[in-house]
C-alpha cells in the first residue's frame, strides 16, 4: 500500500477536443493511493486548502498516456483529463504508479548535466519481416514471429531482435493496424514488419507511443498540441495539391506519360494523408482510418504491384513509392541519418547500372527483363520466346525510363457513336492503296496519329483498287481494323514519299463526319479545332497540314481535275512538331541542363562537406537549406526529363512531354529557390568580414586537397549564385525552340516569367542587404530579435516620411519602413550619421491601421499606425510618395497580422503554455 504526493495542475479536454480548459487557477495537491496490492487501480484525488476538485478511480480502462515531459491524461468516464507536474520527476513516478507494469516497464536514468531524466517504454512484442528492399526492389519475405523488445525514448525507437538491435525510421515510416487486429505493419526504407502483441490495448499502447514520437519529430516541437496544428496544415496542403493534380489530369489522355506521373503523385498525395491522419489519429485519441480508405484511391496499375492486402498493402504501397525516391511523409529533419533525397544519385546509378525493365503485359501482368529499356528489339524478342507468342504479331512501346508494354500491332474499334472521332487519310503508294490516321479526336485514346487502316468492315484495304472506293467504306463504317504506327516493318517510308510520283492525289476522309457529307470550310474549321484540342503544339503546322485536309467535296472536285491533268507537287505528309535544327537543340538544352544541375549538386555537396562543416562558417546554415533544395530539385528533374536527359533518340511525344514537366517543375519550384536571397546575402556578410576573412581564407585553402582552382572554396561559394542566373537561359532557349501557340511555348513563357521574377527579387534582397544589411543586422542583435528581423520573413518595405518623429520634429524625417511577419521596423538613416541610430520597432500584435488623416488634404498618401500600450509615442503619421505604395503597405501589414493570429489560434497543454511546467524551487509544496 502506497500513498504518494504531487503539486501540478489539472485540466479538462473540451468536448470537441480543440483545446484544455484548467480546472483550478492554482496548483492543487494531487494524492495518489493504492486500491489493489496488484496495482491493477489507483485512486487519485485533487484538493486545494482541503476542497475536493477532483475524485476519481483509474484503473487499466483509463490509458494512462504520457506525452510530454510533464504532461499526461488519462480517459473517466467518457471524459479526458490531463495533469501537468511541476517536474519530469513527478511525472515519470505517477506514470510508472498509474499504468500497468506487466507490459510497461520504466527505467528512470538521471543525466549528469541538468538533473533531468528519460523514462524509457520497453514493449515486449513478436516481430516477422513481411518485405525486404534490395537495389530498390520490393521483396515479399514472410520470416517466422521472433520475441523482440522494443525500445521507445522521446525521439526514438530501437528494436532488439536474436541479439541485434536497429531503430525505426520514424520520420519516414508508415504504420497501420490490418485486417488482423492484434497485429500491427509498420514500412521504412528499409523494409516492412509485422509485430504481435498479447493484447489489443498493449498493440494500442505501442502504437500511440510510436505514432506521437514520430509526429513530434516531424513537426520539430516538444508540444503535442503543436504537432497536431502542424499535421492538420500538412493535411490541408495535401488536399490542396490533390484538387489541383485532379484538375490537371481532366484535361490529359489516360494513357499518357504525363498522365500516367501525374497519377502516381495523386496516390503518392493520398498515401501522405493516410500516413499523417494517422499520426494525427494517436494524438487526439480517436478511431484510425482504415487500409480500405487509402487502398480505394489507389489504381488497378499501382495495385498490381502490391501482392498482399489490407495493412502489409499500405505498407507495401509505402514501398513502392519509396523505392521511385520520391517520397516523403513530412519535411525532412535535419539531424536525421535517414536523408533519403541525398542517396537518390546513387540510387539512380545504380538502377542505370542493372537496367532491369518492366514488362506490362495485355493481361497486366508485369514481367522483369535484364536489358536496357531503349534495346526494345531485344525486349521483344525475349518476351516472345518466353511466351511463346509470334514477334510479329506485337511491338513494344515505351511508357517510362524503365518500363515498357507488350502491344499487339493490330487491334479492332467498333462505332458506338454516331462517329468514331479519327480522320483518315487515303492514298496510293506503288499502285497500293494505303490508310492512315492523321487526327484523332480527344475522346479516343486507343488510334494514335499514325496508325495504318488494315480493313473497314472486314474488308481489306489493299485489296481496293482507288481511294474512292476508301470512302465510300469510311462513310458507313460501323468497325476498323487498324496497325500501330511502331509496327511498320517499312519504318514509315510508306508514307513519306515525294507525292510527285502518285498518279492519285491524297484523298482524306473525316470520320466525324462519315454519315453525311460536309461542306469544305466546315470540315477543315472542325479538324482544326480537334486537331488543337487533342494536341495545341501543332496549332503552328496548321497552315502546312490544312492543304493536304480536304473535305469530301474537295476531294472528289481534286479527283476529277487529275483525270485531265497530272496531280501537282504537293507536302510531305510527315507532321512534325519541331524543325530538325530545333528539336536537335532541343535535346541538346535538356541536356545540359541536367549534366550541369548534377554537377553543380555535387559542387554544392562539396562546399557543405568539405570546407563548410569542418569550420562551422555562419554561412553553413544556409548552404546546408540549399543543397536540400537542390537536391530535391535535381530528382524532379531527373523524373521530369526522362529518357530524353541522357539520349537524344526518344520520340518527339518524350520530348514534347519532358518540356511540359521541367516548365512545370520551375514554376512549381520557383518559391524554394527563394534561399537564394538568403545565400546571397550570407554570402555578403562572409565577403564583408575583412577581420576574419584572412584568417578562414587561409584555413580553406589549406583544405583544397586537390590544390585546383575549380575546386577552391572561393570558386564553389560563388557557384550558386552563378547557378540561379542560368536557369533563365536554359528556359529561353527551350521556349525559342518550340512552336508559336504551342503548349510547350506556353508553359515555357510562363516558367522563364516566374525565373525573370525571381531573379528580380534576389537582386532587390541583394539591394536591401547591401544598403541596410548591416543597419539591420545591429538593430537586431541589441532588440534580440534577429529571427524576426530576418530577410526571408520580409513582406516590404517602402521609403516614406514620418510626420511626427520625436528626434526632429520640425520637418518630416525621410525613413525606410520594413513589414516582417512578426514586426515592424522604422529606420532613420538620415538621423543616424552623427549619433546613435534612429529606428522604432513595433510588433504586428500590438499595431492598429488608420488607413488615412481626416485632418489632411492629402489623405490617399496619409496613414496612421497607433502602437497599442506604448507610453512613449503611441501614434505614427506616416506619409508615402504613392497611394498605390500605401496601400500595399497596410495590406501586407493586415496579412502578417492575420497570419500571425492564425498561427496563435491552437490548442494549449496548459495555462504556463510549456511542456516544462513550473519549477519546483519556485512552488514549494
Amino acid at each position: 500500500m502506497f500513498v504518494v504526493r504531487f503539486w501540478a495542475e489539472l485540466f479538462q479536454l473540451s468536448a470537441d477536443r480543440s483545446q484544455w480548459a484548467i480546472l483550478y487557477p492554482s496548483l492543487l495537491s494531487v494524492t495518489v493511493s493504492e486500491i489493489s496490492r496488484k496495482r491493477h487501480a489507483v485512486h487519485v484525488t485533487a484538493t486545494s486548502a482541503s476542497r475536493i476538485i477532483v475524485d476519481q478511480l483509474l484503473d487499466s480502462s483509463s490509458q494512462v498516456t504520457r506525452v510530454s515531459s510533464c504532461f499526461a491524461y488519462w480517459r473517466h468516464q467518457c471524459q479526458t483529463y490531463g495533469v501537468n507536474f511541476v517536474s519530469a520527476e513527478d511525472c515519470d513516478h505517477f506514470c510508472e504508479l498509474s499504468m500497468e507494469t506487466s507490459r510497461f516497464i520504466k527505467f528512470g536514468t538521471t543525466s549528469q548535466g541538468d538533473g533531468s531524466s528519460s523514462t524509457p517504454i520497453i514493449v515486449f512484442a513478436k516481430l516477422s519481416q513481411i518485405f525486404d528492399v534490395h537495389r530498390g526492389v520490393v521483396k515479399h519475405t514472410q520470416t517466422p514471429f521472433t520475441d523482440c523488445v522494443i525500445k521507445l525514448s522521446k525521439n526514438a525507437a530501437v528494436v532488439s531482435v536474436n541479439g541485434k538491435d536497429f531503430s525505426l525510421n520514424l520520420l519516414e515510416s508508415v504504420m497501420v493496424v490490418g485486417e488482423v487486429k492484434e497485429r500491427l505493419y509498420i514500412s521504412e526504407p528499409g523494409g516492412a514488419f509485422a509485430v504481435e502483441c498479447d493484447c489489443a490495448k498493449t498493440l494500442r499502447s505501442l502504437l500511440t507511443n510510436l505514432l506521437t514520437i514520430s509526429s513530434l519529430l516531424l513537426s520539430g516541437s516538444n508540444n503535442v498540441a503543436n504537432a497536431a496544428h502542424y499535421l492538420q496544415k500538412q493535411i490541408g496542403k495535401l488536399n490542396e495539391k490533390i484538387v489541383s493534380l485532379m484538375r490537371s489530369l481532366t484535361a490529359l489522355q489516360p494513357e499518357c506519360e504525363l498522365a500516367r506521373d501525374l497519377d502516381e503523385e495523386l496516390e503518392m498525395a493520398h498515401l501522405r494523408i493516410f500516413a499523417l491522419k494517422y499520426r494525427l489519429a494517436a494524438i487526439c485519441d480517436v478511431p484510425f482510418p482504415p487500409p480500405s480508405e487509402l487502398l480505394s484511391k489507389v489504381s488497378l496499375r499501382t495495385l498490381r504491384h502490391l501482392s498482399s492486402f489490407g495493412g502489409a498493402a499500405v505498407c507495401s504501397l509505402h514501398l513502392h513509392f519509396l523505392c521511385k525516391a520520391r517520397f516523403q511523409i513530412g519535411k525532412r529533419n535535419s539531424s536525421s541519418r535517414e536523408e533519403l533525397a541525398l542517396n537518390v544519385l546513387a540510387l539512380h546509378t545504380e538502377l542505370m547500372q542493372h537496367a532491369k525493365v518492366s514488362v506490362v503485359l495485355p493481361s497486366g501482368t508485369v514481367l522483369n527483363i535484364n536489358e536496357p529499356a531503349d534495346n526494345t528489339k531485344a525486349i521483344l524478342e525475349k518476351v516472345c520466346d518466353e511466351l511463346c507468342l509470334c514477334p510479329e504479331k506485337y511491338c513494344i512501346v515505351r511508357e517510362g525510363r524503365h518500363r515498357v508494354r507488350l502491344m499487339e500491332c493490330e487491334y479492332r474499334i467498333e462505332k458506338t457513336d454516331r462517329s468514331l472521332g479519327l480522320t483518315i487519310c487515303a492514298r496510293q503508294v506503288d499502285d497500293v492503296i494505303k490508310a492512315e490516321v492523321r487526327a484523332v479526336r480527344d475522346g479516343t485514346t486507343m488510334v494514335q496519329v499514325g496508325d495504318t487502316v488494315v480493313s473497314v468492315d472486314e474488308h481489306p484495304i489493299s485489296e481496293l483498287q482507288t481511294a474512292d472506293q476508301v470512302e465510300t467504306l469510311l462513310r458507313s463504317a460501323t468497325a476498323l481494323v487498324l496497325r500501330r504506327r511502331n509496327c511498320s516493318h517499312s519504318c514509315g517510308s510508306s508514307f513519306i514519299v515525294n507525292d510527285s510520283r502518285l498518279p492519285v492525289a491524297n484523298k482524306t476522309h473525316s470520320m466525324d463526319r462519315i454519315s453525311e457529307p460536309t461542306s469544305s470550310n466546315t470540315l477543315n474549321n472542325e479538324w482544326q479545332a480537334e486537331s488543337t484540342r487533342s494536341s495545341p503544339s501543332r496549332r503552328s503546322c496548321l497552315k502546312q497540314v490544312s492543304a493536304n485536309v480536304m473535305s469530301h467535296s474537295a476531294c472528289e472536285r481534286s479527283s476529277r481535275e487529275d483525270d485531265r491533268k497530272p496531280s501537282p507537287t504537293s507536302l510531305s505528309l510527315k507532321t512534325s512538331h519541331f524543325s530538325p535544327g530545333a528539336e536537335e537543340q532541343l535535346f541538346k538544352t535538356i541536356n545540359e541542363l541536367v549534366t550541369t544541375e548534377e554537377n553543380f549538386v555535387r559542387d554544392v555537396q562539396k562546399l557543405v562537406n568539405q570546407y563548410l562543416k569542418p569550420l562551422n562558417l555562419p554561412i553553413l546554415e544556409t548552404a546546408d537549406r540549399l543543397l536540400r533544395v537542390q537536391t530535391s530539385f535535381l530528382c524532379s528533374l531527373l523524373d521530369a526529363a526522362g529518357d530524353v536527359a541522357h539520349s537524344a533518340s526518344a520520340s518527339q511525344q518524350q520530348l514534347r512531354d519532358s518540356l511540359i514537366r521541367i516548365s512545370a517543375l520551375f514554376v512549381n519550384k520557383c518559391s524554394k529557390f527563394k534561399i537564394y536571397s538568403e545565400y546571397s546575402a550570407a554570402y555578403l556578410r562572409f565577403q564583408q568580414n575583412k577581420k576574419e576573412k584572412n584568417d578562414i581564407e587561409a584555413k580553406l585553402e589549406k583544405m583544397n586537397v586537390s590544390g585546383e582552382q575549380s575546386e577552391s572554396a572561393q570558386s564553389l561559394l560563388i557557384k550558386p549564385i552563378q547557378r540561379v542566373l542560368k536557369y533563365p537561359l536554359f528556359l529561353q532557349q527551350m521556349r525559342d525552340n518550340c512552336a508559336r501557340g504551342s503548349v510547350e511555348r506556353q508553359q515555357g513563357e510562363q516558367a522563364l516569367s516566374r525565373m525573370h521574377a525571381l531573379a528580380e527579387y534576389v537582386n532587390e534582397m541583394q539591394r536591401l542587404t547591401e544598403q541596410y544589411g548591416l543597419a539591420i543586422e545591429e538593430i537586431s542583435s541589441k532588440n534580440s530579435a534577429v529571427s524576426r528581423m530576418n530577410f526571408s520573413q520580409l513582406l516590404m518595405f517602402a521609403h516614406v516620411n514620418w510626420l511626427n518623429c520625436y528626434e526632429n520634429r520640425s520637418r518630416p524625417v525621410s525613413c525606410v519602413a520594413f513589414v516582417f511577419t512578426s514586426l515592424i521596423l522604422i529606420l532613420c538613416p538620415s538621423l543616424s550619421k552623427s549619433k546613435a541610430r534612429v529606428y522604432r520597432i513595433l510588433p504586428i500584435a500590438e499595431i492598429e491601421v488608420n488607413e488615412s488623416d481626416g485632418n489632411s488634404t492629402q489623405s490617399q498618401f496619409l496613414f496612421v499606425l497607433i502602437h497599442i500600450g506604448s507610453p512613449r509615442e503611441p501614434v505614427y503619421h506616416l506619409c508615402c510618395c504613392q497611394a498605390e505604395v500605401k496601400n500595399q503597405f497596410i495590406k501586407s501589414i493586415r496579412k502578417a497580422a492575420a497570419s500571425l493570429a492564425k498561427e496563435q489560434r491552437r490548442p494549449l497543454s496548459g495555462s504556463s503554455q510549456s511542456d516544462g511546467g513550473y519549477g519546483s524551487e519556485r512552488h514549494p509544496p
